[in-house]
């Protein structure tokens, strides 16, 4: 085995593995689908519901969406809501127009690659991309990819921090 001659260990094997392979896959293989994604609809209220909903989630990035969830329209920070008081019931819409939400919105195809993907994460630097059907620019959402998606691929292992709730996608 020219690993074993090489001296590198099976986790370098698989770190390699990953880094050479990545660029190819499409990003649907690594994306999370639309209904396993923690969304906000454009008029909901920042209610003490709504952002402990928000907290429990635990997610720093929120697709928003008009009407549909396929219908992402914005992205929302969790650090957007700091200083919100739950108590004032400020409407999402008014967070989202201070902070230019709208503008974070990028779109890739499911059918790009992953080296696709971590070019534009590199080059818009951003961490989430709403994955479509098509490169229409009215396609329907069908999920998101963030950066760590890209990096699970690379080192071949699920990411998960201490209040990561693991999912196995699997099953």
């Amino acid at each position: 085995n020219r690993q074993k001659e090489s001296g590198l260990t099976d986790e370098d094997g698989r770190l390699i593995t990953g880094a050479l392979a990545y660029k190819q896959k499409p990003v649907e293989s690594a994306m999370t689908p639309l209904d396993a994604t923690y969304c906000l609809q454009r008029d909901s209220v920042m209610t003490m519901q709504t952002m402990l909903d928000v907290l429990r989630e635990g997610h720093t990035r929120m697709p928003v969406f008009d009407r549909k969830p396929s219908e992402i329209v914005a992205v929302l920070y969790a650090k957007d809501l700091v200083g919100i008081g739950f108590e004032r019931e400020c409407p999402l819409s008014d967070v989202l127009t201070s902070f230019d939400a709208e503008r974070r919105v990028h779109r890739i195809t499911k059918t790009a690659t992953l080296g696709d993907a971590f070019e534009q994460f590199r080059v818009l630097r951003t961490h989430m991309l709403v994955v479509t059907d098509s490169a229409h620019p009215d396609a329907p959402a069908v999920g998101v990819l963030t950066s760590e998606d890209v990096l699970e691929e690379i080192l071949q292992e699920e990411l998960t921090g201490d209040d990561d709730k693991y999912i196995d996608q699997a099953q």
